[in-house]
């Protein structure tokens, strides 16, 4: 089931999304992206699925317990480092009594675009991970991403009658993460003594002109991600 948000949380998804892409179309960089200044978000949901938000909480504690039992370092970077996104994501975990994210667990908030139908599916029973292609570049795992306009990409507007894209905002439970300096075709599961894989944006090894151009966020236990919010928009 889901919950439809108010005119007033729908306009702050709105600023969410243009201030967590690229202000222009990666300046400098031989990739283009779609710039988010424009879009229009007609709607948002809220999920709520008691059964993959419990499977999904039981994981964090799992993640929890094991950083305070090795004593790892956790901590990652926020969704976005820029200003304005931060303080609209701050405003809307006040607005929206979200819980805050778990540090211990190395939670974040992250993007996933896709088609109607897979969202479908993603409501009812979460990121399955074994619909990925082969041909992704960090391994057969659910993909996110910390920029929207990244997650833009893997949306469409010509499978539903009101040509509307749908884009999620999860949480993701990232535990210890594998930061990759190359392509890692192929893996069915995170390097040994790692929970997730994480390609920063530079130099990347194997990737499109040896670059890396987005922050991408790879987990491979279905478990390890929840689809708090639906996201319903043009651009």
């Amino acid at each position: 089931t889901y919950k439809s948000l108010d005119k007033p949380a729908v306009d702050e998804f709105r600023q969410f999304l243009a201030s967590t892409a690229h202000q222009s179309v990666l300046t400098g960089l031989n990739s283009t992206c779609c710039s988010m200044a424009q879009v229009h978000v007609v709607r948002v949901w809220r999920i709520e699925n008691l059964q993959l938000w419990n499977t999904y909480s039981q994981k964090l504690k799992e993640l929890e317990d094991a950083s305070r039992t090795t004593h790892s370092s956790r901590g990652f970077a926020s969704l976005s480092s820029s200003t304005s996104s931060e303080r609209v994501l701050d405003h809307m975990h006040h607005t929206l009594r979200l819980e805050e994210l778990s540090v211990e667990a190395n939670e974040i908030w992250a993007f996933h675009g896709t088609r109607h139908d897979v969202g479908k599916k993603i409501q009812q029973d979460g990121f399955d991970f074994r619909e990925s292609s082969s041909r992704c570049l960090y391994g057969m795992g659910a993909y996110f991403a910390t920029q929207s306009c990244k997650s833009h990409a893997y949306t469409r507007d010509d499978d539903n009658d009101d040509k509307l894209r749908v884009m999620i905002l999860a949480r993701v439970a990232l535990g210890r993460p594998h930061v990759t300096d190359k392509v890692l075709r192929n893996i069915r599961k995170p390097p040994d003594g790692c929970d997730s894989v994480v390609a920063n944006p530079g130099p990347m090894l194997g990737g499109q002109n040896g670059q890396q151009y987005h922050q991408e966020l790879i987990v491979f236990d279905r478990a390890q991600a929840y689809p708090s919010f639906f996201i319903f928009y043009t651009a």
